[in-house]
């Protein structure tokens, strides 16, 4: 499976010290997916998305509510295997 990126986002906040909700770049990703633009996001680490416990409640909520999927270059599973085929779109990832 191919997926072509849709859009880029730099964050050059301090994930480890900011609440997710206090970083614009993972926001407009965020809404890239609720638009419809994408279907998933690819972060170099998990820590971008989400540090804080209340940060991962949030991002696990909205992934439930929008059906969105979250993937990283260091994944040791095949994406499609784990959260099957069904769900996925070709070229509608986020990089």
């Amino acid at each position: 499976m191919q997926w072509e990126p849709v859009g880029t986002f730099i964050d050059i906040g301090q994930p480890l010290a900011l609440p997710a909700t206090q970083r614009p770049e993972r926001t407009k990703a965020l809404e890239m997916v609720e638009s419809g633009t994408a279907r998933g996001i690819v972060v170099p680490t998990y820590v971008m998305l989400w540090h804080f416990p209340s940060d991962l409640e949030a991002f696990t909520a909205w992934q439930d509510k929008t059906g969105s999927w979250v993937s990283s270059p260091w994944n040791t599973v095949a994406l499609d295997e784990r959260i099957g085929t069904g769900r996925l779109r070709p070229s509608r990832a986020v990089s």
